[in-house]
């Protein structure tokens, strides 16, 4: 039983409006209807009053929580270690990454231990429940400092998806939410590929009798967040003055680039009759849409030059193998000719 004030008292507003006012708490674990008399008493008389309140079950707590590593990138494996309180005990625990393109990732039971913590400005001691396991970073979840969201359902069916650490109500200090860091790692770059007539070659062949052999750079570049731009210093293969120029690629499906939106990125250029054999330095870069771009480390490719004398040469097996094909195929006729002639001599009807 506790008494209400007209006072100014437990909470009232206004000194004797008639409006009587007290805080209650309620600590237990009971939840749903909560049946409440209300007694009004004066100098001649009792008035009683039967009511109801709704309480809610509170969802479970989590007390602490500890990412391993906190920093890490896309695609890597963290461990998390949390401590959790309810009353009437809890059913699951689940790193909730639905939100950021991941899935539901269930954490194992891993005992329980006592725990000092406050709740509603009092300390208190429980025997808190201790849950771990390990998820993936999903490859959709933005680079940053971000809040890995943690779902948790105790026994009698109350749920939370929360990011806070000690408390679920904002009339109950909390302590701030624990974040990992997750850092953006640049654009991958791979299968350097050259082409000519739309036929992938092993090296660029420039003729020696003058002219220039037309050539498309093809080259697989993936981000998770997508490729913002992508660039090629190609050195002496680039136009006349833009040997030390970073020339854009292209992934539109216009020019030199076959598929569009495909990951394959194309840059065309002619190889000159001015161009010595040998292996040559080039240069490949791009960024993402958060600007990352690749290290000066991973830039560098070669390509092999060759000379010629045939506009042909070296564009496919057919071309560099032509003299031993025609002499096959005059072998291979001049042997049917011969089985042909004695076949016929064999079967005439000459004496």
């Amino acid at each position: 039983i506790v008494d209400l004030s007209d006072s100014g008292l437990q909470g009232d507003q206004v000194i004797h409006d008639d409006i009587w006012t007290v805080r209650i708490v309620h600590n237990g674990l009971q939840n749903g209807d909560l049946p409440l008399s209300v007694i009004m008493e004066d100098n001649w008389i009792s008035v009683q009053q039967e009511t109801s309140i709704q309480i809610a079950n509170s969802p479970p707590r989590v007390l602490h929580v500890e990412f391993s590593p906190n920093s890490t990138f896309r695609g890597e494996e963290i461990e998390v270690i949390l401590g959790a309180f309810d009353g009437h005990g809890i059913k699951s625990v689940s790193v909730n990454l639905q939100s950021m393109g991941g899935t539901l990732i269930p954490l194992s039971y891993a005992g329980g231990e006592e725990w000092d913590w406050e709740f509603a400005g009092e300390q208190r001691t429980d025997a808190i429940e201790k849950w771990s396991g390990v998820f993936e970073v999903p490859p959709s979840i933005s680079p940053g400092r971000q809040n890995i969201p943690i779902l948790l359902e105790d026994q009698d069916g109350a749920s939370i998806s929360t990011t806070l650490i000690g408390s679920v109500h904002s009339s109950i200090p909390s302590h701030h939410a624990k974040k990992i860091l997750i850092g953006n790692q640049p654009p991958s770059i791979s299968n350097l590929t050259f082409l000519k007539d739309g036929v992938e070659v092993a090296q660029v062949t420039s003729l020696v009798s003058g002219g220039q052999v037309n050539y498309t750079m093809e080259v697989a570049i993936q981000d998770y967040d997508g490729i913002s731009s992508a660039q090629a210093k190609i050195g002496r293969l680039a136009p006349i003055g833009q040997s030390e120029s970073w020339l854009l690629m292209v992934d539109d499906g216009s020019g030199p680039d076959r598929v569009a939106q495909d990951g394959i990125f194309s840059l065309s250029f002619s190889a000159r009759s001015s161009l010595s054999e040998g292996e040559m330095p080039l240069m490949i870069r791009a960024t993402d849409v958060f600007l990352s771009s690749t290290p000066v480390s991973e830039q560098s490719h070669n390509v092999t030059l060759l000379k010629s004398d045939s506009a042909s040469s070296g564009s496919s097996w057919v071309s560099d193998h032509s003299t031993e094909i025609i002499l096959v195929s005059l072998f291979a006729l001049m042997s049917i000719g011969a089985g042909a002639f004695v076949h016929i001599v064999r079967n005439s009807d000459l004496e």
